[in-house]
């Protein structure tokens, strides 16, 4: 049986309810240690934590329009691939 914190702690400015009422010029982040389970605390900052500037190589994020598909394959193997490598297939 697991045994949580039964009380809430805070310091310096903090909202009294979880993504609502941020005070102004901070940035929230969640963090837990069960993922959607259990208890979590709500850490802020005065800069969003994830404000990259830019981002180069082929780590860059890409957005792909599916919709552009014509075909629906019968069987899944028939898809069409969308990403691969010489490990693995991603098909739609």
């Amino acid at each position: 049986m697991k045994s949580w914190i039964q009380f809430p702690l805070s310091e310096g400015l903090s909202s009294k309810q979880a993504h609502a009422d941020l005070p102004a010029g901070t940035y929230e982040r969640e963090i837990s240690k069960e993922g959607f389970f259990g208890p979590a605390t709500h850490m802020y900052h005065t800069h969003a934590p994830t404000a990259w500037s830019s981002i180069e190589g082929t780590l860059k994020p890409h957005a792909f329009d599916l919709l552009k598909i014509d075909a629906t394959p019968v069987s899944p193997w028939q898809a069409a691939p969308i990403l691969s490598n010489s490990h693995c297939q991603i098909r739609w």
